[in-house]
């Protein structure tokens, strides 16, 4: 790997832009370019974009094309074989085996108060694979030094951020825990309306059947419900912030790392 290739792997990775690095690992019979080549697809303004080469023509085509459908739709990294045959407007003969290995992937995590839950929580995933966004109105919690410098903070009112907010439904996580029951529900209303991978609310069984019932009541399907979580966390950790906030975390991380 050449200092230009790693300078451009730097840059992606400070500018917080998804790219997939795609390796040659084993090639049969005749073939452009050799095993531990490498090439970098990232996205653009025009599009699908590369750093490097393996092989050009309808090879690099196909490659580019399965890399940027990766990023596009938050792809997990995958091996795949490649035919350089007539039948793929090649003449080589050979098949390539490609690793695509998809970097620098964003998963937003939208936590909606900044409480003492919200701030322990905030913590806890601090320096993890989340982007974390904390909401409040209230500035002496939204601006709390309590919550580190690397959290994007939102001193908003929640209907405000989610007018404007963008979605990405299939990296997006949400956890509702205001400090008010009823901006709550009318939060998780909200985000039922839009796709998320994980919509999580703090509260009692008895909380989410009054919200629940509430929510049927404004035509909200069963099944589109069955998709909240509440409770949230892991009771059996305690009940101090920390400890709520580590059971929280552990449900993110894994759902997160659950098709890896």
């Amino acid at each position: 790997m050449n200092y230009e290739f790693i300078k451009k792997i730097e840059e992606l990775l400070n500018n917080k832009h998804p790219f997939v690095i795609s390796t040659i690992t084993k090639f049969i019979g005749s073939t452009p370019r050799q095993t531990g080549t490498k090439m970098i697809t990232y996205l653009n303004q025009q599009g699908s974009a590369i750093f490097g080469t393996i092989g050009g023509g309808k090879l690099e085509f196909e490659v580019t094309r399965d890399a940027a459908q990766m990023i596009e739709k938050n792809g997990i990294s995958t091996i795949k074989e490649y035919s350089l045959d007539e039948s793929h407007g090649m003449s080589c003969g050979g098949t390539v085996e490609v690793f695509h290995e998809i970097t620098n992937k964003q998963n937003d995590l939208y936590i909606f108060g900044a409480g003492h839950v919200g701030q322990a929580l905030s913590r806890a995933l601090t320096g993890g694979p989340f982007t974390i966004h904390v909401i409040d109105e209230r500035s002496e919690w939204a601006l709390s030094e309590k919550i580190p410098e690397s959290i994007v903070r939102h001193n908003i009112q929640w209907d405000k951020f989610t007018a404007s907010a963008k979605w990405d439904g299939d990296t997006t996580f949400v956890v509702v825990m205001t400090h008010d029951h009823k901006y709550d529900t009318q939060i998780v209303e909200d985000i039922l309306k839009r796709k998320s991978r994980y919509l999580g609310l703090m509260g009692s069984k008895n909380k989410w059947s009054s919200s629940k019932n509430y929510l049927l009541n404004k035509n909200i399907s069963e099944t589109c419900l069955n998709s909240v979580i509440c409770p949230i966390g892991d009771k059996r950790l305690g009940q101090t912030p920390t400890e709520i906030a580590i059971g929280i975390a552990a449900q993110l991380l894994s759902l997160l790392n659950k098709s890896k």
